[in-house]
């Protein structure tokens, strides 16, 4: 669905809204922590700046425990919500691409 989502509230007059990546991880931090070192980014707590996104861990409110197949997306426990907030939208796509392609490196092992 298009513009289904306001504008970013990072920068209100941003063109970009947000994106969630599921994880299939119970411990937001430890992805977040994992993501950070294999990015080479420097501690900031529990969120990353990966260029011109913004990057936090959160449990995933949708999941409702293992009642599905267990590659259905939606029951992965952890959330990675992504928002940009300034950057081109080329900007926006190597980071958005740099952080999955780190989920893809340091995916085994989480729990």
């Amino acid at each position: 669905m298009t513009n289904d989502h306001g504008p970013s509230l990072l920068g209100p007059d941003s063109p970009y809204s947000d994106v969630s990546i599921y994880v299939d991880a119970v411990a937001a931090p430890r992805v977040v922590a994992r993501l950070r070192d294999a990015l080479g980014l420097e501690d900031n707590g529990p969120e990353l700046t990966v260029g011109p996104l913004h990057v936090t861990g959160e449990p995933n409110d949708y999941a409702t425990g293992r009642h599905a197949h267990p590659s259905d997306f939606l029951q992965w426990p952890t959330g990675l919500e992504c928002e940009a907030h300034a950057g081109t939208p080329d900007e926006v796509v190597q980071a958005v691409t740099a952080l999955a392609c780190s989920l893809s490196t340091v995916g085994s092992g989480f729990d």
